[in-house]
């Protein structure tokens, strides 16, 4: 006799709603995967797939609107400078929060975070694109649970829930496109837009005595929200006016002003108010978007800017940098920007690319001056041969076996400005390749006096 208890009389099971449920739900899981890698098609849905899925290391970080998308376009492929995630004004200051916080959770923290935008302030959660930017494309819990806090609006919540938990929700508008096929854009449908609450509605009067008692719209607190990240990890945050016509520079002092309200409190903030620049009208296609003639236009005014960007990340990247390690694209760089540095050295390139840490001297013998005291600490690279290094300066000679591949060398210092003169074999990487090199380096550091010096091989 079966216990009352028994599994097999539990009556859930036999309930056909049940069973329903349960194939919907494996249903919907088994879609994440297929459905975002087929219909992930316009450009926010691509931005914040290459913001969870790619790898940056670049020192400086740039999110803002269209706007800014039109202004630094040219850089998006320089990857090792440049990490471009502007976007546009419909994910308002919330989906800009959201990128910068997925991106320092994925990524090497950027020297510098820039902000390009017209109206920064602008948006609460309410614009007629807010469903198809926003509520569709940031989907993370800890996402739905802060625009869950700010509105306090059981509907637009449960469509977030609703586009988190269910693909075929999230997608509907491309599937009923992809099987009754019309005419269409490249990019797809993007008209996911909420039909007008009625104002008798108890969620309209909900959200608009909780509108009320807040105070602050949704971009005032994601943009506190930014700022008090980058406050925590030491990021200047840095605001810049976006280039415009004359008639848009009201809108844009206006947003300055703002901006600078929380200089006060946060006072990592910067805002660029040099850069701002005037186009005539007639560079526009909409009066806030270039048009061909106006993107040849601003090309020095681009070049002006992205100089002092990246210089400006690139001076604060290596300043925070510990001298104890330095790679060897760390070098060249501070060599490129003049700042002070304890390795000045020549006649060598990257093994893999402009990204890489590791550099081929193009020499046997090379010079290496160091300006510090204790030890030089040489890091060879995975590429690197076997061969004897020596150090042709200095009383008495010193040389030391490096067995290939990476090998760390603690080299003795005998004062505070010291030029050595190494020699390597000279060796070709294989026989299409006609190049006489040297040893491959992958960093250089200072470490304080005593250290073990390694012993010298002959």
């Amino acid at each position: 006799m079966l216990s009352r208890f028994s599994i097999s009389n539990f009556k859930l099971f036999h309930n056909a709603g049940f069973w329903a449920l349960l194939i919907i739900v494996l249903i919907e899981s088994l879609l994440q995967a297929p459905l975002r890698k087929r219909f992930h098609r316009h450009h926010v849905d691509r931005l914040v797939q290459k913001v969870d899925e790619h790898t940056f290391d670049a020192p400086v970080l740039i999110l803002g609107d269209s706007i800014a998308e039109n202004v630094f376009r040219r850089v998006v492929p320089l990857e090792d400078r440049f990490a471009v995630f502007a976007s546009n004004q419909a994910i308002e200051m919330t989906g800009q929060s959201f990128i910068l916080q997925r991106y320092l959770a994925h990524n090497p923290q950027p020297a510098i975070v820039v902000l390009m935008a017209g109206m920064p302030m602008y948006g609460d959660l309410e614009q007629i694109f807010t469903e198809n930017y926003i509520q569709r494309v940031f989907i993370h819990w800890s996402e739905i649970a802060w625009m869950a806090q700010h509105t306090l609006d059981p509907v637009f919540i449960s469509k977030c829930i609703a586009y988190k938990c269910s693909p075929t929700f999230r997608y509907r508008q491309q599937i009923r496109e992809s099987l009754r096929p019309h005419k269409s854009t490249e990019a797809g449908p993007v008209t996911y837009t909420a039909p007008q609450v009625p104002k008798w509605s108890a969620s309209y009067r909900l959200n608009q005595a909780w509108k009320t008692l807040r105070n602050k719209n949704a971009s005032e607190k994601a943009l506190e929200t930014m700022l008090s990240l980058t406050a925590e990890a030491q990021i200047p945050f840095v605001y810049i006016p976006p280039p415009g016509t004359q008639q848009a520079q009201a809108t844009f002092e206006q947003s300055m002003r703002e901006m600078s309200r929380y200089q006060n409190t946060w006072p990592h903030l910067e805002i660029w108010e040099e850069e701002r620049a005037v186009f005539p009208e007639d560079n526009f296609f909409d009066g806030t978007h270039f048009n061909d003639q106006g993107y040849r236009h601003i090309r020095p005014y681009q070049e002006a800017l992205f100089l002092r960007i990246l210089t400006t990340g690139q001076r604060i990247d290596q300043q925070t940098k510990d001298l104890r390690r330095l790679n060897m694209s760390d070098i060249k760089t501070r060599n490129g920007i003049h700042l002070p540095q304890p390795f000045l050295l020549a006649n060598f390139y990257p093994i893999e690319g402009i990204r890489s840490h590791a550099f081929q001297w193009t020499q046997p013998e090379f010079e290496l001056t160091v300006n510090g005291s204790g030890n030089l600490i040489l890091e060879t690279a995975a590429g690197s041969p076997p061969g004897i290094l020596r150090i042709l300066s200095g009383s008495p000679h010193q040389a030391f076996k490096l067995t290939g591949g990476k090998q760390i060398l603690t080299i003795p210092l005998s004062s505070d400005h010291e030029r050595l003169r190494f020699s390597f074999p000279p060796w070709k990487p294989d026989s299409n390749d006609n190049r006489t090199l040297g040893i491959a380096i992958e960093a250089l550091g200072l470490a304080a006096a005593p250290a073990h010096a390694n012993s010298p091989s002959e």
